[in-house]
């Protein structure tokens, strides 16, 4: 990926490579969650010729299939302040319950609007690209998620896209077409 610094976060124990000229550094960081603190490290990928002082696209790998997707809900209620845009594939929001956006949509999505406008960001501060395979079991929790969000004020079809990949189910497969779809989302011409 030319011209762009890639940042990897929640990605324990992975092999990451770069090309002879342009290298990779780990970046130690803090977070605290529920009043636990935790220690972390990031990869972070710096494109040849690295100039410091140059502005850069930054693409943020956090992990956001399925039990990843749930934390990447958590990182847009929690931590909006450092992201824009959210890609959670195959997963909904567990802030007021486990399955929240299937068991409890309308609570979930009023939950996420509220952290969202209490840290006094608009609808067109963020973008989330939210996605599941059709045939993917967590489809039943997303897309009653999804439908309540877009009741609120906060949400609507632009700052919140919604993909089904056709015939995709719960694996690899349909996480590349979902991060195929993403990528054209995150990469397009603003």
């Amino acid at each position: 990926m030319l011209g762009a610094v890639v940042v990897l976060l929640f990605i324990p124990q992975m092999k990451v490579y770069a090309a002879k000229s342009s290298r990779i550094e780990t970046v130690d960081y803090t977070t605290i969650y529920q009043g636990k603190t935790y220690h972390k490290q990031a990869y972070v990928y710096l494109p040849e010729n690295y100039n410091k002082n140059q502005n850069y696209n930054i693409l943020y790998l956090t992990h956001g299939y399925s039990m990843g997707a749930i934390t990447t809900w958590f990182v847009l209620e929690y931590d909006l302040k450092y992201f824009s845009e959210f890609v959670p594939m195959a997963g909904d929001s567990w802030t007021v319950e486990n399955d929240g956006g299937g068991i409890a949509p309308k609570a979930t999505a009023q939950k996420l609007a509220k952290a969202i406008t209490k840290q006094e960001y608009k609808e067109n501060d963020f973008s989330i690209y939210a996605s599941v395979g059709s045939d993917d079991g967590t489809r039943f929790s997303m897309s009653p998620q999804i439908k309540s969000m877009w009741k609120l004020a906060i949400f609507n079809q632009d700052n919140l896209q919604y993909w089904l990949d056709k015939g995709g189910n719960h694996n690899m497969a349909s996480v590349i077409k979902q991060l195929i779809h993403a990528e054209k989302q995150l990469f397009k011409e603003r």
